[in-house]
C-alpha cells in the first residue's frame, strides 16, 4: 500500500508539473500578445497625432469663434433696438411727451420769429451770396469725390482680395497671440 501511495504521489506530481509548464507557457504567450498589442496601440496613437496639422486646427478653431461672434451680431442689434425703443417709450411716458408737443410748438414759434427777424436784417445780395457759395462748393466737392472714386478703378475682385488678406492677417495675429 505504501508503494501504491508513493506511485500515486509521483503521478500527481507529474500531472502538476505538466500543468505548471502549460500554465507558464500560456502566461508567456499572453504576455507576448499583450506587449505586441500595446506597442501597436502606441504606434497608432503616435502616428495619428503626428500627422495632424495643429496650426490648421488652431486656425479653424479661431475661425469658428470669429464666425460665432459675427453670427451673434444680428441678434445683438435686434436686442439693442428693443432696448432703445423701450427706453424712448419710457422717457416719453415719464416726461409726458405726446405728439404734437405743446412745448415744441412754442419753441418752433419762437424759432420761426427769430428766423424772420434775422432775415429782415440781412440784405438780399448778402443772402444770395451766402446761399450760393455752399451750393457751388458742395457741387464741386461732390464731383471731385465721384471722379476720384471712379479714377481709382477699384474692382469688386480687388475689394474681395483685400478683405481676404485682412482676414488672414487677423487670424495670424490671433494665432500668434494665443501661442505666444
Amino acid at each position: 500500500m505504501h508503494a501504491t501511495f508513493a506511485m500515486r504521489g509521483t503521478n500527481i506530481q507529474s500531472v502538476f508539473q505538466k500543468m505548471g509548464a502549460s500554465i507558464s507557457s500560456g502566461w508567456q504567450n499572453f504576455m507576448n500578445w499583450l506587449r505586441t498589442a500595446l506597442t501597436r496601440a502606441r504606434e497608432f496613437i503616435v502616428n495619428a497625432f503626428s500627422k495632424v496639422d495643429w496650426g490648421q486646427v488652431g486656425k479653424y478653431i479661431l475661425l469658428g469663434i470669429a464666425n460665432g461672434m459675427l453670427m451673434g451680431l444680428p441678434n445683438l442689434l435686434v436686442i439693442a433696438k428693443k432696448i432703445a425703443d423701450s427706453l424712448l417709450a419710457q422717457i416719453k411716458k415719464s416726461l409726458g411727451i405726446k405728439s404734437p408737443s405743446a412745448e415744441a410748438m412754442k419753441l418752433g414759434m419762437f424759432t420761426a420769429q427769430g428766423f424772420q427777424l434775422g432775415l429782415q436784417k440781412v440784405s438780399p445780395e448778402d443772402m444770395a451770396r451766402s446761399l450760393a457759395r455752399p451750393i457751388t462748393n458742395a457741387n464741386t466737392s461732390t464731383q471731385q469725390t465721384i471722379i476720384q472714386n471712379f479714377a481709382s478703378g477699384l474692382t469688386v475682385t480687388q475689394a474681395r482680395t483685400m478683405i481676404a488678406e485682412n482676414n488672414e492677417a487677423l487670424m495670424n495675429t490671433m494665432i500668434g497671440a494665443l501661442s505666444g
